[in-house]
């Protein structure tokens, strides 16, 4: 599911609202109340909070349109339950994507696109079950998933140009916080936590990729192998689970990091960065000696990231909630 073999062409910059309402809470997930994560910006349980009609207008949690010209989920593989929850039964043509929390409006910048984005760091919890049979059917096509790609290299107009480097350059992250597809070479009760920095002209830096690419799936592009996490023996992934993640940014005294979390205990998916320079720091450090660049994953840190849940075809998802906890919203875009 790498959004990373899309393209966005134009370069304009940002021009968008701060996330508007945010809500006060006492109950924030131990994990996030430690670094100071205590604001539920974002809760869904999904109670006409979706854009069934595809209106992509602003006021919905969900749209079904997409980007890169994908077309919109369709509406009938959506199934509302009377608890609240959502059942997902299809991931569509764009790599494991039924519903975003932004949206690809069709008019021109700067609302080209609607919905949020978060940035500055935040606690992102979905809580989901799905029947791994359904996955490992011969032919199945997709897998159960819960993403996040930046609303910079999703836009129309643009806004992960890497300065200093030729047009088009592009340099931004992907955070795949649950992806059930690795039950082939893996026990059931494995699944993959990846982080992708992707860097460069689509279809030109790295000949025979779309981007060119490092990431925490093995140490011969950063410092880290731990994308796979496994969980307790006997999980049964039927019932719910709660898959979070938690995003803390670097600063000039400390490091960033992503950590992951299984059902409110942090895993062995952990990755660090140092602050990012985009003056100091350039590509070719990422393709010659990038396990020993601790700045790696860190352009994170100045990106806003969109939330995304799909899953294969013929293989349903039950999603009962999602929620996302920040110190405030002041740094999220909204519109």
């Amino acid at each position: 599911m790498k959004r990373g073999a899309f393209h966005c062409v134009s370069l304009a910059l940002l021009s968008v609202f701060a996330m508007g309402q945010t809500v006060f809470a006492s109950n924030a997930p131990p994990q996030a109340a430690a670094v100071g994560y205590t604001t539920n910006t974002f809760s869904s349980t999904f109670n006409k909070d979706v854009d069934i009609n595809n209106t992509r207008s602003s006021g919905y949690n969900w749209y079904l349109s997409k980007f890169f010209g994908a077309h919109p989920t369709n509406p009938s593989t959506l199934h509302f339950n009377s608890d609240g929850s959502l059942t997902l039964t299809s991931g569509g043509d764009a790599s494991n994507d039924a519903i975003n929390s932004a949206a690809d409006t069709g008019k021109p910048a700067p609302n080209d696109w609607v919905g949020t984005a978060f940035g500055g760091g935040g606690y992102f919890e979905a809580e989901f079950k799905f029947d791994p049979s359904f996955v490992m059917k011969p032919g199945a096509v997709g897998f159960p998933a819960w993403w996040l790609e930046p609303l910079e290299h999703l836009k129309k107009s643009g806004g992960s140009q890497w300065n200093g480097q030729s047009a088009g350059f592009e340099h931004f992250t992907e955070v795949d916080i649950f992806e059930y597809n690795q039950w082939k070479n893996h026990s059931p009760n494995v699944y993959a936590g990846t982080v992708h920095e992707w860097y460069g002209i689509h279809n030109a830096t790295c000949p025979g990729k779309a981007f060119c690419h490092a990431s925490n799936e093995n140490n011969a592009t950063t410092q880290f192998a731990n994308n796979l996490i496994t969980t307790p023996p006997g999980t049964d992934f039927r019932q719910y689970h709660r898959f979070g993640l938690l995003w803390v940014p670097a600063t000039k005294n400390s490091v960033g990091y992503l950590q992951y979390y299984f059902d409110g205990k942090p895993t062995s998916d952990k990755v660090t960065w140092s602050q990012y320079d985009e003056q100091k720091h350039k590509p070719m450090m990422l393709r010659t000696s990038s396990p020993n660049t601790p700045w790696v994953f860190g352009v994170l840190d100045r990106q806003h990231l969109i939330l995304i849940l799909g899953t294969g075809n013929g293989q349903p998802m039950t999603v009962k909630a999602v929620n996302v906890w920040q110190k405030n919203g002041n740094q999220n875009l909204k519109q």
